[in-house]
């Protein structure tokens, strides 16, 4: 058996879903607009929950299951601007009760064997761990987000003022004063410096976005470590002052997270075309894939982005319980096999096994079945199959 490199390339790690798939099913899966931007946010929320427990209810769903999800759904979650929320419960309890960057491409809900968790990952994919610094010739406000856009740290900069603006005046002391002030100016970014370079080994960022005071933002360059450097990206908007632009920072800080994305899912694509072109380390179609999953064989599956689509697989009450056929599940032991969403199933087998995602955008390679693997290592089945 040969094990095979893995690499530090984009891809969602969906291991931390793995306690949500620990409750027996079938699951309510429910997902919604969450967005409170005006005083009618509250009621059309809950007329969208209605809507979902209505059909949750016409799949199966039982009332006291649904009365749990149900007040949490309703409930404000605190999260400014636009946004979603997924929900989740099994028995009679919520497995999972989570905020989404954005509001759900469509509003969904199912009752089924395996919770519905690709949206989720989804939102997750084009994500990468970053830090935001928005700075003054003062200090800064530095905030650290890791992988899911989760704030992990955040910390407030505040250096020396005195003579923080260079005097316009004439006379004697003028130099004086103006060297003064770029000391403080450097002895402020430094600071802010030791701060932003923590926060980025800390959460191993791949983007730091830079905003505020111009000056400011090129003495703290000047200060940064070199793997700080690295990651450095200057945005346009925003500022310390409060409502300094917000929103316009908040989009440009994600576009340029985005970008960074995109580049490391491209490495997981390229590395990808080159072990299928050696017929070595990697899988191609649904069979091949389930067949590696069941094995705890992969390493990062890539999946056609497509949110049309509807292939199922048969699945049984542990992750690995997948397969293409009745008689897979059979072979396994499973004594009651249902069908479900491949796309959930797969997410599921992900998560159980340390394993994980990447989304094959549109233009991206061609892939059998719209699924593709590559793999912790190979051995004669690889080979066969």
């Amino acid at each position: 058996m040969a094990a095979l490199p893995t690499g530090k390339a984009k891809r969602v790690d969906l291991s931390f879903l793995a306690p949500v798939y620990e409750a027996p099913g079938p699951f309510a899966t429910a997902y919604f607009d969450a967005t409170r931007a005006d005083e009618t946010a509250a009621h059309e929320i809950e007329l969208r929950w209605r809507h979902l427990r209505g059909e949750l209810s016409r799949e199966g769903a039982p009332d006291p299951l649904l009365d749990e999800m149900e007040t949490p759904a309703l409930a404000p979650d605190g999260y400014p601007g636009r946004h979603g929320r997924v929900i989740v419960g099994a028995g009679k309890d919520v497995v999972l009760d989570a905020t989404l960057p954005h509001p759900p491409q469509r509003e969904s809900a199912a009752w089924a064997p395996v919770p519905h968790l690709l949206p989720y990952a989804r939102q997750h994919a084009w994500t990468v761990p970053h830090v935001l610094a928005v700075v003054d010739r003062v200090g800064a406000d530095v905030t650290a987000f890791g992988p899911r856009s989760e704030a992990r740290d955040q910390r407030e900069v505040e250096g020396g003022t005195l003579h923080i603006h260079k005097v316009k005046a004439g006379g004697w002391a003028h130099k004086r004063y103006q060297r003064r002030s770029e000391n403080l100016w450097d002895k402020n970014a430094r600071e802010v410096a030791d701060a932003v370079d923590a926060l980025v080994a800390e959460v191993d960022a791949k983007v730091l976005a830079v905003a505020g005071d111009v000056r400011a933002r090129e003495a703290l360059e000047r200060q940064l470590s070199a793997s700080s450097r690295e990651a450095l990206v200057f945005l346009e908007h925003g500022g310390r002052a409060p409502g300094a632009a917000a929103d316009a920072l908040q989009e440009e800080l994600l576009t340029q997270v985005r970008l960074r994305a995109l580049d490391e899912m491209a490495d997981i694509l390229d590395r990808f075309e080159e072990q299928r072109g050696r017929h070595e380390a990697a899988a191609e179609g649904l069979r091949a894939v389930v067949d590696a999953l069941r094995r705890a064989q992969v390493d990062t599956v890539l999946l056609r982005d497509d949110p049309s689509a509807t292939t199922q697989l048969w699945v049984g009450p542990e992750p690995l319980h997948l397969g293409l056929d009745k008689a897979d599940l059979e072979a396994l032991g499973v004594a009651r096999p249902m069908q479900d969403r491949a796309d959930a199933a797969i997410v599921r087998a992900l998560a159980a096994t340390d394993a994980g995602l990447v989304l094959a955008p549109t233009g991206g390679p061609g892939l059998r079945d719209g699924v593709g693997a590559l793999l912790r290592y190979t051995d004669e089945a690889t080979a066969s199959a």
